[in-house]
């Protein structure tokens, strides 16, 4: 997990120097690393907020260990965010959003629910426990599902101008890069043509 500031100039990654995975930060040219966050749970950063001051991560830090492994399912990861130059990090989603991705403003994120644990990388699951593209609302505190294919669909990034969004999905047979609209209004495009379909 590597992400880069919205100016280039540093990197938040996440390394187990410490037994665990937590999140450091560093100069991208090189230069002092800085530990930002300390907990027992794996802390892996997603992204930087727009203005550069906090960096976004998931991390399984509610709930016991037994629970997170057992209970639920293992990855059953929250969003945090913590400040880019040091402090006390927040709880932002006591559910998972796999590679959270704000928006220009930094209200709305894209991200990736998980609704049950499964082999990331099983090819042509079709099943109500496959990935979608979801959308935060951090004002109103709301979710909007935004992809209704019954595989596969991850990795949401955000197009130019925050009109609609880029993701990858299996809808074609393997996968490919699509892009939607955050309104709905518009069938999906499927941009590359790799594999079946």
């Amino acid at each position: 997990s590597l992400v880069r500031s919205p100016d280039g100039s540093r990197i938040a990654f996440a390394s187990k120097r410490h037994g665990n995975l937590d999140v450091f930060i560093q100069p991208a040219n090189g230069g002092e690393i800085t530990r930002l966050t300390q907990n027992s749970a794996d802390d892996r950063p997603t992204a930087f907020s727009p203005d550069g001051s906090l960096i976004y991560f998931s991390s399984s830090r509610l709930g016991t260990p037994q629970s997170v492994h057992v209970g639920t399912y293992e990855g059953s990861e929250q969003l945090y965010s913590v400040p880019a130059a040091g402090g006390r990090s927040r709880l932002l989603l006591p559910t998972p959003a796999i590679g959270a991705q704000p928006d220009d403003q930094g209200r709305h994120f894209l991200y990736e629910n998980r609704p049950v644990y499964e082999n990331d990388w099983r090819k042509g699951a079709v099943s109500d426990g496959a990935h979608d593209v979801w959308l935060y609302d951090a004002a109103a505190n709301s979710h909007r599902h935004l992809t209704q294919f019954r595989g596969e669909d991850r990795n949401p990034v955000w197009a130019s101008g925050g009109s609609g969004f880029y993701y990858l999905s299996e809808r074609s047979g393997s996968f490919n890069i699509w892009k939607s609209s955050l309104t709905g209004d518009a069938k999906p495009e499927q941009i590359t043509q790799h594999g079946k379909g």
